[in-house]
């Protein structure tokens, strides 16, 4: 990839059917504004200069597939999203040393 190349996401086809296999419509909605956030930063708004929406950009491609199952996990365990919304750390909220 030369430094003009936009790293443009991957597998988005995969990443959308991850969400549409999701019951939970908390789950689903969290992933899809999550996936199309990420989108949203491919593209350049108005008034945005060039250095600006270069800066918004990952410095490689995105495989969203993985990027959203990962996010389905966590944003499907209720239990976590309330310690953490609680204030509760990372550590604290799943006995994981990170």
């Amino acid at each position: 990839m030369t430094n003009n190349e936009i790293p443009l996401p991957l597998r988005q086809d995969e990443a959308r059917r991850v969400i549409a296999s999701v019951d939970d419509s908390v789950t689903a909605n969290l992933l899809q504004l999550c996936l199309a956030r990420m989108l949203m930063r491919h593209a350049r708004a108005e008034g945005v200069t060039e250095m600006q929406f270069r800066s918004q950009l990952p410095v490689a491609p995105i495989d969203m597939e993985f990027v959203v199952s990962a996010l389905k996990e966590v944003f499907s365990n209720r239990q976590l999203l309330e310690k953490i919304m609680q204030g509760q750390s990372i550590a604290a909220a799943t006995g994981w040393d990170v």
